[in-house]
C-alpha cells in the first residue's frame, strides 16, 4: 500500500513541474487539463504519506516537500475559477438589471458523430437562449437543427466534417458578420456584432481552436496564437466583446 502511496505521490509531483516546461508540444501541454485531478490526487497523497504507520526517512520527506509545493502550485492555478476567489466581474444588483441590456448563450460541442439530435433541440426549446453555437456541426446537423430556425432568423452556418463545422443562431440582429479562417483554412471563426434590444452593439467571436492532442495539433501553438491575435484585436475595443466557443 505505502508504495502505491508512493507512486502516486511520484506522479503528482511529476505531472506538476512537468507542465512547467515551456514548450508547446501535445505531450507537455496535456498536463495543463487535469488539474483539478491532479490537485485532489495530491492532497489525498499527501495526508496518506503524513498518517501512514511507516518510519520517517528522507524519501518521505522530500516526497511530503514536492507534494506540498505540487498542491501549492495547483491551488495557484485553479483557486482563481472557484466560488472563493475574488470575481473579475463585478456583481449586478437586481434593481440595476436592464432587460434590454441582457443576453443569453448556449454553447454546445456535440461531437460529429453524436446522433442525439433530439437532446440538444429539447435543451434550446426548454431554454431558449438568445444565441446558440454549436461546434463540430457537419450538414446533417445542420439539417437536423433546421426545427430551431424558425425562432432564430439570423444564422451563420459553417457546416464541415472535420469535426471543425460550427453554427450561428440568434434571436438578435447580426451586423457586419464575417466567417474567417486565422490561421488554417480548415478552422473556421465567426466574428460579428451582435445588436441588443438596447440598440447596444456586443463583438462576438466564435472560436474553436485545435486543442494540443495526438489526434488534433501537436502542439498548442496554433490555439494559443489566434487566442492571443483576438485578445489583440478586442484589447483596444470600447464596446462590449463576449469570446465563446471550445477554447
Amino acid at each position: 500500500m505505502l508504495l502505491f502511496i508512493e507512486v502516486c505521490a511520484v506522479v503528482v509531483i511529476w505531472l506538476t513541474f512537468w507542465s512547467l516546461i515551456p514548450r508547446d508540444e501535445w505531450w507537455i501541454r496535456g498536463a495543463d487539463f487535469p488539474r483539478l485531478q491532479i490537485l485532489a490526487v495530491g492532497v489525498v497523497t499527501l495526508l496518506f504519506v503524513l498518517f501512514c504507520d511507516a518510519p520517517w526517512n528522507l524519501p518521505r520527506e522530500l516526497i511530503v516537500i514536492g507534494l506540498i509545493a505540487a498542491i501549492a502550485y495547483q491551488l495557484k492555478m485553479v483557486l482563481p475559477y472557484t466560488f472563493i476567489w475574488k470575481k473579475q466581474v463585478k456583481q449586478v444588483k437586481a434593481e440595476q438589471f436592464n432587460p434590454d441590456q441582457q443576453i443569453s448563450l448556449l454553447v454546445s460541442n456535440v461531437l460529429t458523430p453524436n446522433d442525439q439530435y433530439h437532446l440538444l433541440i429539447e435543451q434550446i426549446q426548454k431554454l431558449k437562449p438568445d444565441l446558440v453555437l454549436t461546434l463540430e456541426t457537419d450538414q446533417t446537423w445542420q439539417n437536423e437543427l433546421s426545427v430551431i430556425e424558425a425562432d432564430y432568423p439570423y444564422r451563420v452556418p459553417v457546416p464541415l466534417d472535420n469535426l471543425y463545422g460550427m453554427h450561428l443562431y440568434s434571436r438578435l440582429q447580426l451586423k457586419d458578420t464575417e466567417v474567417k479562417f486565422i490561421l488554417s483554412d480548415e478552422i473556421p471563426s465567426i466574428h460579428t456584432t451582435v445588436i441588443l434590444p438596447s440598440g447596444l452593439a456586443v463583438q462576438l467571436y466564435c472560436l474553436h481552436p485545435k486543442p494540443p492532442s495526438p489526434t488534433e495539433a501537436k502542439d498548442s501553438t496554433l490555439r494559443d496564437a489566434e487566442l492571443l491575435m483576438v485578445g489583440d484585436q478586442i484589447k483596444d475595443l470600447d464596446e462590449s466583446c463576449i469570446v465563446m466557443g471550445d477554447l
